[in-house]
């Protein structure tokens, strides 16, 4: 979260009672252009009830509510007495010329935000305003709020985005969306609203993303029309206009017309008319510089980039609805878990068998598709002659369940049976398992991201074949740990921690293995520092895998949480082992490190491995999502 100080709290509240203004300006249902101190004090109430009722990670300026109640922003009186003495505010940093209005174009000392009127308190007109000249008796005030212009709209859309500090945007179209919604009861355009990273309704035009500086950087710089000017030479304009300097030729040319005078041109004096100025205007032509080509450039690839990611991330987004397991599903799944659980303990009349889901549905990456996975502890079986997992269906059959199969001589010997249109499989003592699962949940909660990625990388991986485990291909496990390390290490600012690496790591062995990882500190907003959206994560996920990670010698670390040099290699095949004599990928298991989790896929299978991840990349760099997702 942003640190708190004076100038920021106030410079958002500043920022935010612009917006309220520029919100109800034309739209807001008041007489006459009217805006009342009460209904400006609505607004702010509601922000602060927002505040209050947030997790501290959800907005990163949350700390502003201090300023709300400091200066009773949520009461008239308090609005009133702030648009009579609104703060001294620092000046924002210098930027690009902002053309010049016969109107107000600064407020409040904030010295640069454009505003095309003055803001002052009028009393209310007890005829105009229906007859409710009182508040809590004392007369109500307002302050006058045309609509604007479009060509006024432009201009403050445009110093919003050049001069508001870029950490306020995204709170500030979050708050906007919720005043349209509940304050103002606005109709919204679907296409005025798009979904954050947080999963939070923003209306888009007032979000970071969106008002990439560059964006109004990329238009023509035009000298606007210049009115009441009275004397001026054009020596020093002309001459910084044959150099190119645009912003020296408009402030030396700004500068001498405001001693212009309104006579006709002195040719002993070499002074200009006021007509002399827009003939000489109307036929200048501004050189543009190299530097302004290239920002320009700039704006609009940025601009570009921009829309690309969202329409990625809002397609992302809607595939993880479509496709994550309900909580109803979920619910199902546990109320197996549990009724299997107790069944065997009646069975065996022994209450210290227990039952553990592990896999998608433990770990939180769990589709509408995804097969209910169980080990089952401390289950005695009765005869020695019978494999403890024959002797499992067999009870799971007598307890009830139906058409229960098993398979003994599988390398993770399984019990299968179907529940409720769910396929339900269940070994014997495997807490590795529900270990892996409890670390990759871990993982998954931290940044709402991953979750976002995982679905979209693995329907990717599924549309072009290669999630595949028994072929030759990659397991959805392996994928995960990809992902996992790419957050890690690849990512910068990184956006999940080295939990098995963490100095609080709770100690943790089974098996012999060190599976120990801190799971306990709170790692909320751990990757706020980074704002990339999950739209372009996934484009930059796919150029990773695709071009820099080199198969031949290095692995996927999840324990160090790196991209490393290989550290382990095959153990020796048998002449009749099928798997792979050399690894063409390795990517290492978390806990059992001298362990390959993708040690049965094949050269030529990792060579399409790569291929998809390279077609997946130009596909979405382009911003073809159809033929990325292969839809």
């Amino acid at each position: 979260m942003t640190l708190a100080n004076t100038d920021n709290q106030d410079l958002f509240i500043e920022a935010l009672f612009l917006l309220t203004l520029f919100e109800c300006a034309g739209h807001y249902d008041h007489v006459r252009n009217q805006l009342s101190c009460v209904k400006i004090a609505e607004a702010f109430a509601h922000v602060r009830w927002i505040f209050e009722c947030s997790d501290l990670g959800e907005f990163d300026n949350i700390y502003s509510v201090t300023s709300i109640r400091q200066h009773r922003l949520d009461t008239p009186d308090g609005i009133m007495k702030y648009i009579t003495n609104r703060p001294n505010l620092p000046r924002p940093p210098p930027t690009t010329a902002t053309p010049k209005s016969t109107k107000n174009t600064t407020i409040g000392g904030c010295g640069g935000y454009y505003f095309p009127y003055n803001i002052d308190l009028h009393l209310a007109d007890d005829e105009i305003c229906g007859g409710l000249g009182y508040v809590d008796a004392k007369e109500e005030h307002h302050i006058h709020v045309p609509q604007f212009t479009a060509a006024e709209t432009k201009m403050f859309l445009r110093s919003y985005a050049e001069l508001i500090p870029t950490s306020f945007h995204n709170d500030l179209a979050v708050l906007t969306q919720e005043l349209r919604l509940n304050v103002w009861c606005r109709t919204i355009r679907t296409e005025d609203v798009c979904c954050l990273p947080n999963g939070m309704e923003a209306v888009k035009k007032f979000t970071k993303e969106y008002n990439v500086w560059n964006r109004v950087a990329a238009g023509r710089r035009v000298v606007d029309e210049i009115t009441r000017y009275q004397s001026t030479d054009l020596k020093t304009y002309t001459e910084n206009e044959e150099q190119g300097s645009w912003m020296a030729a408009y402030e030396s040319l700004t500068k001498a017309l405001e001693d212009v005078s309104d006579g006709e041109s002195d040719d002993q004096s070499g002074r200009w008319s006021w007509n002399d100025l827009v003939r000489q205007m109307d036929g200048a032509v501004l050189v543009e510089d190299e530097e302004y080509e290239i920002r320009r450039q700039e704006g609009r690839e940025a601009f570009a980039l921009a829309e690309r990611n969202t329409a990625i991330t809002e397609y992302m987004d809607k595939l993880r609805a479509s496709q994550a397991a309900t909580p109803h599903r979920k619910s199902e799944v546990q109320a197996i878990r549990q009724a299997v659980e107790r069944r065997l303990q009646e069975h065996y009349r022994d209450c210290g068998i227990e039952v553990h889901l592990f896999g998608s549905f433990a770990s939180g990456l769990c589709g509408m598709s995804s097969d209910a996975d169980m080990t089952v502890y401390n289950l005695r079986a009765s005869s020695p002659s019978c494999p403890p997992i024959v002797e499992l269906a067999k009870v799971l059959r007598q307890i009830g369940y139906q058409r229960v199969t098993s398979i003994p001589r599988a390398r993770v010997p399984i019990a299968s049976w179907k529940l409720y249109g769910i396929q339900c499989d269940a070994n014997l003592n495997q807490p590795m398992g529900v270990h892996n699962s409890k670390l990759i949940s871990r993982y998954a909660n931290i940044d709402d991201r991953f979750k976002t990625l995982w679905f979209s990388i693995k329907q990717i991986g599924k549309q072009h074949g290669i999630i595949s485990a028994s072929t030759g291909f990659l397991s959805s496990y392996a994928l995960t740990m990809m992902l996992i390390v790419f957050l890690q290490d690849v990512t910068s600012p990184t956006i999940l921690p080295r939990l098995q690496q963490s100095p609080l790591a709770t100690i943790h062995t089974i098996d012999g293995y060190d599976c120990s990882f801190d799971s306990n500190t709170i790692y909320t907003n751990y990757g706020a520092d980074n704002t990339h959206s999950a739209g372009q994560l996934l484009v930059d996920f796919f150029y990773f895998y695709g071009y820099i990670f080199d198969y031949a010698s290095q692995e996927v670390h999840p324990s160090h949480g790196m991209i490393q040099d290989r550290s382990i290699t095959p153990p020796p095949r048998s002449r009749t082992d099928s798997r792979p004599k050399e690894w063409p990928i390795c990517i290492v298991d978390p806990f059992i490190t001298d362990r390959n989790v993708a040690g049965n896929c094949s050269r030529e299978n990792v060579a399409k491995i790569q291929a998809c991840f390279q077609a997946a990349y130009h596909a979405l760099e382009v911003n073809d999502i159809n033929k990325a997702f292969k839809v």
